[in-house]
């Protein structure tokens, strides 16, 4: 009796091991049992965490604030403003893909006082001259397209300041530490849907100004806005 017993336990063993070899060759994995740790799975993986987020939502904004800035500037241009348009050619050039928190407040900073700055020119009805006119044609679509750039982050804004809390209040140990490092990411996602905001009514102002002074606007021109409702 006691060798059928062992016979049963070695075919039974063997048979264990066996599944065991094909499901490892599959790709599957037997069930753990006690205090086995856990694989996660590949959803939570793959999903970035804050400091990717960071990168990629920096990228694009400094795209799109470029954007803005080359048109605001090209505007000041043909409103006769010389001086400020180099000073904000000089802020795109100067502009990196990785700025400082110092940086992005100063470049917010310079846009906004840009943008008061030529809406006070606009106001003051000055005549275009032909050239002018031409280069206006231009800039204010691109200021428009720049702008909607910068609005259609809104979501990604929202989505790194939820993934950074999370971690932050999940690692009360190193917060200090990852706080220092989502500096910008966290200056942008608390400042930009103010200033988004502020860059959309602008546009709208320049739409009426590009009407009433027969300048072509695009046909969309109100809905690259429509990110912001």
């Amino acid at each position: 009796m006691n060798k059928l017993k062992i016979c049963a336990l070695l075919i039974i063993s063997g048979f264990l091991f066996s599944i065991a070899g094909v499901a490892s060759a599959s790709g599957f994995s037997l069930p753990t049992f006690g205090n086995s740790p856990k694989v996660q799975p590949p959803a939570t993986q793959n999903q970035p965490d804050a400091t990717q987020m960071q990168t990629k939502l920096i990228q694009d904004f400094v795209v799109g604030q470029k954007s803005v800035l080359v048109a605001q500037s090209d505007i000041a241009n043909a409103l006769g403003n010389k001086d400020l348009a180099a000073k904000l050619t000089a802020e795109v050039s100067t502009l990196s893909a990785a700025p400082t928190q110092a940086d992005l407040g100063r470049v917010m900073a310079s846009s906004k006082g840009a943008d008061e700055q030529n809406e006070k020119d606009m106001a003051s009805e000055k005549k275009l001259t032909a050239d002018a006119h031409a280069n206006m044609g231009k800039a204010i679509p691109e200021y428009l397209l720049g702008v909607g750039e910068l609005i259609r982050l809104r979501p990604d804004f929202q989505n790194f300041l939820k993934q950074a809390t999370q971690e932050l209040s999940s690692s009360p140990m190193t917060a200090l530490t990852l706080k220092s490092k989502l500096a910008e990411g966290m200056y942008i996602a608390d400042n930009a849907p103010g200033y988004t905001e502020s860059l959309a009514q602008t546009a709208s102002g320049f739409i009426t100004y590009a009407k009433g002074n027969n300048i072509s606007v695009p046909k969309n021109a109100t809905a690259l806005l429509s990110g912001l409702q």
